[in-house]
């Protein structure tokens, strides 16, 4: 997974990735952030405004980041995803995309990729979404 970013400028250099393949991007100061299907068949928005709170846990075989807006829970499964976590807690992920396994090769092993993405809606919209 590569960030990229559309504006220019040195402090937006953090935001900047490079590669052929992308799994998100950043642009600061934006309202929501765009979860995409596995081939760009479907995408869900939800603002930055309803987010609740994010989970972030490490695994032998990957990591995963729940991320619990206040009607819905996105689960975005992949490795090296504390850059996304950071990302998202700054409010500055425009859209996050799976990457193909087949091109998990091409990509540095220190680079953040995203394998998959699902989105549930919440079982606890009654209780007030209280976070932890």
């Amino acid at each position: 997974m590569i960030r990229t970013t559309q504006s220019g400028g040195s402090e937006n250099e953090k935001l900047k990735g490079t590669g052929l393949h992308q799994s998100w991007g950043a642009n600061p100061r934006i309202p929501g952030v765009r979860f995409e299907g596995p081939h760009l068949e479907s995408a869900t928005i939800f603002s930055y405004t309803h987010l609740e709170w994010l989970e972030w846990v490490r695994k032998p075989d990957g990591e995963i980041i729940k991320i619990h807006f206040t009607s819905h829970t996105v689960t975005v499964i992949g490795t090296n995803l504390r850059e996304l976590l950071l990302g998202l807690q700054q409010m500055e992920v425009e859209w996050v995309s799976p990457l193909p396994r087949r091109f998990a090769a091409l990509v540095a092993d220190t680079t953040a990729m995203v394998f998959s993405i699902g989105v549930a809606e919440r079982n606890d919209q009654s209780a007030g979404g209280s976070g932890g």
